[in-house]
């Protein structure tokens, strides 16, 4: 049998709470302020250009800029379906959202950096 310790009560407390933090976050709506910055991951053909370099564009603004980015998931989507509409334009492959109160000078020009 296993002994029970302080350590083991400490660690399995920790990871239930892990997990309920993190699975209160499915299915979350949350509105997103007007001049956010949507990335839309599931433009086809993939290419390098739409499909690897976002990638690099938000590693780079949330390491180097500690700019917070939404990950958009649809979870009762189908497959390639949409994740979520907005102005006429289906975002689909999990888009990301750089929320508009972060969007400083800097990130801006950031953002036209890897989008050009």
């Amino acid at each position: 049998m296993k002994k029970i310790t302080a350590m083991n009560i400490r660690l399995t407390f920790m990871l239930n709470l892990t997990f309920l933090m993190f699975h209160s976050s499915f299915g979350a709506v949350e509105p997103i302020p007007s001049g956010s910055y949507v990335i839309n991951m599931g433009i086809l053909p993939q290419t390098v250009n739409n499909g690897l370099r976002p990638y690099g564009m938000v590693y780079d603004l949330v390491k180097n800029y500690m700019v917070p980015v939404k990950w958009v998931i649809n979870s009762s989507k189908v497959k390639d379906g949409i994740d979520f509409s907005h102005n006429g334009i289906d975002y689909k492959g999990g888009p990301f959202i750089i929320p508009a109160p972060y969007r400083t000078a800097a990130v801006n020009a950031r953002i036209t950096y890897w989008t050009s």
